[in-house]
């Protein structure tokens, strides 16, 4: 086999590694949209209403801001774990 050829292959492992990392990112993103869907939009919407004491800064755009990051980081986190139960139970798998 000639330099150019193991070359060649290497550049299709490369190549493959790559797609394969490209399709697990994109499933990982599209389980955490998923996933975060089933979150309240809107901090607001998490507050109870029999409290008789009102959080402070609840509605404030930070305290919304930090909460989207906050339910973007759990999703991602579950997308993960989904991730790896899909490929420890098979293809097919789906939560």
């Amino acid at each position: 086999m000639g330099a150019y050829a193991q070359h060649d292959i290497a550049e299709e492992q490369r190549w493959q590694q790559h797609d394969a990392q490209v399709g697990k990112d994109e499933w990982i993103r599209d389980r955490a949209d998923e996933l975060q869907a089933k979150w309240p939009e809107e901090l607001t919407r998490l507050y109870n209403p029999f409290q008789h004491t009102s959080l402070p800064g609840l509605r404030s755009e930070a305290a919304q801001d930090a909460y989207a990051e906050m339910v973007d980081k759990i999703c991602l986190a579950q997308a993960e774990v989904d991730w790896q139960n899909k490929e420890w139970l098979g293809k097919d798998w789906t939560p």
